[in-house]
């Protein structure tokens, strides 16, 4: 059996490298949880079809130990993704940061990620413990949007006053929440981290 990951997925033209993705890889290498930060391809220019099959060849299965986290488009991606896998599954934790699950105001060029529909109770069984994090003043994807997310699946919210869009270039390069949530999801799955 492979070793319990986390595994992130970035967004939209991002890269593993950029925002808060290697700080928070760092803190949780540091406490000896596996990371992988998925390169997701073509980030500037992605196909929904594309990134699925990224994760299926990177992730494969996840086990009831594993963490899924995602930002912004990485969290409907991982939407779809666990929607594809047959059941019985369960996860260790899904957390989405500024995540969303319509079509965004002046990004029409990302309707496809949102057109098909996934199941939020099928969601729910097969990750008990879900969290969002979202921004009031996030420019990109209207707080709303993720406060909506959240209701749909029935996850925790945490909602940070001026958190934007959770970018590097606004500042964020480290997101201790991620991590405080990460950590408490593994203690809570009998793993102490």
């Amino acid at each position: 059996m492979p070793a319990p990951r986390v595994h992130i997925v970035h967004g939209y033209t991002a890269a593993p490298s950029a925002h808060w993705f290697p700080w928070l890889g760092e803190q949780l290498a540091a406490t000896g949880i596996e990371v992988s930060i998925h390169a997701m391809p073509d980030s500037r220019q992605p196909r929904l079809d594309a990134w699925l099959a990224h994760l299926e060849r990177e992730i494969g299965r996840p086990g009831d130990e594993d963490i899924l986290l995602g930002h912004s488009l990485g969290c409907i991606t991982l939407l779809h993704y666990l929607q594809a896998l047959p059941e019985p599954l369960t996860i260790g934790g899904l957390i989405l940061v500024a995540g969303f699950d319509q079509t965004l105001p002046g990004l029409a060029e990302l309707d496809p990620f949102v057109r098909p529909h996934y199941d939020p109770d099928k969601i729910r069984r097969i990750a008990a413990q879900r969290t969002s994090i979202a921004s009031r003043n996030d420019g990109v994807v209207p707080y709303p949007y993720s406060v909506a997310l959240a209701e749909r699946l029935g996850s925790g919210l945490h909602s940070v006053a001026n958190g934007g869009h959770f970018l590097g270039r606004e500042g964020i390069t480290e997101l201790p929440l991620a991590l405080e949530h990460i950590l408490a999801m593994r203690q809570r799955a009998g793993r102490v981290a």
